[in-house]
């Protein structure tokens, strides 16, 4: 008797964690079913009531919806730039540069305090060069072109004024210019580079105008035209009789 109750027992608890495991498998299987299901359905993008496709689909998963690095900077109007020496990408720069002068302002130098005239013309932003305080910017690495203006304001009692560019400690460039010049302007390659610096030459008191760093787009490689191999002509055979 003793021996039935306890095989009675047994069963019990055989058919207690049998039915748990079976609840618990169908719990599982249904929430990842919903996950899944949650992943495969289409996320529609919207951009100023307009919808935008891409060729990647944007998904959901755990509640975030991802959607690709190329697509999204293409819709906010910023480049996306892959640096395949450090693998990274760089998102944010626009076509026209960023001003070094607004944006992203030195963290050594003398900023201009108010406009100044380079022959009879008016300049709000930009630098000046003295003895006492270089300027400097951390560029991160993240440009390859740095453009500005250069020159003497009207007010200015020298005749010439000069400057040097160095990027990472390695002199860059040595410019002077005259009044004569009134604003030049100059163009440098500063590609991967960080500290960038900007120290006068000869004499201080020429000023740098809007300077701008950007990035230079990387153009496609012009796909190769294999010519036309030429037809050999082939003369009729003639047959005499």
């Amino acid at each position: 008797m003793w021996f039935k109750e306890r095989q009675k027992a047994k069963r019990k608890k055989s058919w207690f964690w049998a039915a748990t495991a079976g609840l618990l498998f169908m719990l599982l299987v249904g929430s990842l079913s919903g996950a899944l299901a949650q992943v495969n359905q289409p996320v529609k993008v919207i951009v100023h009531g307009v919808q935008v496709a891409s060729d990647v689909p944007a998904i959901i998963m755990g509640q975030r919806v991802f959607m690709p690095d190329l697509f999204v900077s293409e819709i906010l109007g910023y480049p996306l730039k892959w640096n395949p020496k450090n693998r990274s990408v760089t998102v944010g720069v626009p076509a026209a540069g960023i001003s070094l002068a607004s944006k992203m302002p030195a963290y050594t130098g003398k900023p201009l305090k108010s406009p100044v005239k380079i022959e009879g013309k008016s300049y709000a932003q930009g630098y000046e060069l003295t003895k006492n305080e270089a300027v400097r910017w951390n560029l991160k690495g993240l440009f390859d072109q740095l453009t500005f203006g250069f020159g003497l304001p009207d007010n200015q009692r020298t005749s010439k004024a000069g400057f040097t560019v160095w990027l990472d400690g390695k002199a860059l460039a040595q410019e002077t210019v005259t009044k004569n010049d009134g604003l030049k302007s100059f163009r440098f390659n500063v590609t991967d580079g960080q500290i960038l610096t900007l120290k006068y030459y000869q004499e201080p008191g020429g000023i740098i105008i809007n300077p701008v760093a950007s990035q230079v787009a990387e153009e496609e490689p012009a796909e190769k035209v294999t010519p036309p191999e030429e037809e050999e002509e082939i003369e009729p055979e003639i047959s005499i009789k």
